[in-house]
């Protein structure tokens, strides 16, 4: 699992940036809007960076960013590292043209997981 994945990519770094995760595209959004069991905001903090799987229920990563880009306040700037399985072309093309910063396929990321963190960390020291 990506998850999994990205938690032990993350534990290796000398200070390990703090992970939330949701289950679906519906709690992402919920999330970052701050509403329903997120609204609070010392638990939930608002993210610097999302880490975003296209292959979600309920609402997927297309989606989710699509929304994310729409959304007229702080949501709308967020950096997005797209984590997928797909080799699609299109797939690659889609998200980046939706606002997406950065798209890393499975391949990659189980083969340099260096590669994954050193993208997000580059969006958190901006």
């Amino acid at each position: 699992m990506i998850t999994s994945f990205v938690q032990r990519a993350f534990k290796q770094l000398p200070v390990s940036p703090q992970l939330h995760r949701v289950a679906d595209g519906e709690e992402a959004v919920a999330y970052l809007e701050g509403t329903g069991r997120f609204n609070d905001r010392a638990e939930f903090p608002f993210p610097h960076v999302v880490l975003l799987d296209l292959k979600m229920s309920v609402m997927d990563g297309f989606e989710v960013l699509a929304w994310m880009r729409n959304d007229g306040d702080e949501v709308k700037v967020l950096p997005v590292v797209v984590m997928t399985s797909s080799t699609e072309p299109q797939d690659k093309v889609k998200a980046l043209s939706l606002g997406a910063k950065s798209f890393l396929t499975k391949d990659v990321l189980f083969d340099t997981p260096a590669e994954l963190c050193k993208t997000v960390l580059s969006f958190l020291t901006v």
